[in-house]
């Protein structure tokens, strides 16, 4: 099996998307709050996931964790 076509099975289109929302929303805010802007990565992905859940039906945790997790490896570069 290829490389690539194991990395798509385990990560989905749409998670990618989340995580890299995660990092774009912590690079944003961190200009102005800097490490703070880790909660507001955190206050986003589960206000988006209310929201979903509201509209579509279709909130998922694993969204909001794969939006944090974006946003923590931004905060993790953000120490280097």
């Amino acid at each position: 099996m290829d490389i690539e076509r194991s990395i798509v099975k385990m990560l989905p289109h749409d998670k990618c998307l989340h995580f890299i929302a995660g990092v774009v929303i912590f690079a944003c805010a961190h200009f102005s709050m800097g490490q703070d802007a880790l909660y507001v990565v955190c206050a986003i992905a589960a206000a988006k996931e209310s929201i979903d859940a509201g509209r579509h039906g279709d909130a998922s945790n694993l969204d909001i964790f794969a939006t944090m997790g974006g946003g923590v490896v931004g905060y993790l570069c953000w120490l280097q």
